[in-house]
């Protein structure tokens, strides 16, 4: 039995460590296509991915979802898969004071929760539903049954969530913790990246400007402004307005008519 025992103990342990490897690949895919995102659009071809990397360990959730708390206008910016796990392309805002879900999750991200359970049944899970339609969300009654039980897990910037028919074992939750933990990170550079690159445009397009007011301050008769018009028309270019057929500079005087500096795309 002793031996027949260390070989138990030693085939658990390879098992554990077996789907560890697994657990790992499954972050990495997340990981990786955060990392790929340009656009924060993309965050419903993110949660898809994590819908699908938690079916390969065995997990089966209804629907995931990240909900993004945007405090400035008092809702949740919510990317979800739609029933069964396919990609849902939009962008669904609700408010931070819907009282069955919504509240909870937010109070629990505030207070920096790790992870909480929101267990709707009965009278909860029909004013549930009522919202959401009353909201013009596409869910349909059927789909609800008569349990939702939404496994929630925070992060930074907001929420993960799998919803499913029935609570959840304490592996799953914390399952749930590690795809938050690990797209947190990502999404974090994400957004430092998307301010990098806010900036460096604002810096493009202050040069651009400057570059415009120095010709305009180098003027010494009006007909320069044939010259202005033709900077304009370069920096325009140079900020990537490449299809541009004329810019012009129109100057009206009391009668309505005008002189115009124009500066022509050439041939």
């Amino acid at each position: 039995f002793n031996q027949a025992y260390i070989r138990f103990l030693d085939l658990q342990k390879a098992e554990a460590q077996a789907r560890e490897a697994q657990i790992e690949a499954a972050l990495e895919r997340v990981r990786t296509r955060t990392m790929a995102m340009q656009h924060s659009k993309e965050l419903s071809e993110t949660v898809t991915v994590m819908f699908a990397q938690f079916k390969e360990l065995g997990e089966e959730p209804e629907r995931m979802a990240i909900e993004i708390v945007n405090e400035k206008e008092h809702v949740f910016d919510i990317w979800a898969t739609q029933h069964g796990g396919s990609q849902l392309n939009l962008l669904v805002q609700i408010s931070l004071d819907e009282p069955h879900v919504m509240q909870k999750m937010y109070k629990a991200w505030k207070a920096k929760t790790k992870s909480i359970t929101i267990d709707l049944q009965g009278n909860e899970l029909e004013e549930y539903f009522q919202f959401l339609k009353k909201a013009k969300l596409p869910v349909q009654r059927k789909i609800f049954g008569n349990r939702r039980v939404q496994n929630v897990a925070t992060f930074s910037k907001g929420i993960l969530t799998i919803i499913t028919p029935e609570p959840r074992p304490q592996e799953t939750i914390q399952l749930l913790e590690r795809f938050a933990a690990v797209f947190d990170g990502t999404y974090t550079r994400f957004l430092d990246l998307q301010k990098a690159e806010a900036q460096a445009r604002e810096a493009q397009i202050e040069a651009a400007l400057e570059r415009v007011r120095s010709r305009s301050m180098a003027m010494h008769t009006s007909q320069e402004l044939k010259d202005v018009a033709l900077e304009l028309r370069k920096q325009m270019g140079l900020l990537g307005q490449k299809d541009l057929e004329v810019c012009a500079i129109h100057l009206y005087d009391e009668e309505n008519s005008f002189e115009s500096w124009s500066a022509m795309k050439t041939p």
